[in-house]
């Protein structure tokens, strides 16, 4: 998972697939989450299990891009 002071890389794009790995504004806030089109609905999955999917309907969120990458300071030193 994506762990505090992790930097991640973000493709530009307003759509996605089932189970791409998305940066999705909600409102105000942004958050990076697995999405899932399913027949009930647009649910956004996170990958810690403690977390309930969170619906969505289309005008609530927008999406900013896809993740491709994922920069890790395992020392706390770069960034």
């Amino acid at each position: 998972g994506i762990m505090p002071r992790d930097l991640v890389m973000v493709k530009p794009q307003r759509t996605a697939n089932h189970g791409d790995l998305v940066a999705v504004l909600l409102g105000e806030e942004a958050t990076v989450k697995r999405i899932n089109f399913a027949k009930d609905g647009v649910k956004l999955m996170p990958s810690n299990p403690n977390y309930a999917p969170i619906p969505v309907e289309q005008e609530d969120a927008t999406i900013i891009g896809k993740i491709v990458g994922l920069l890790r300071d395992y020392e706390g030193m770069a960034f």
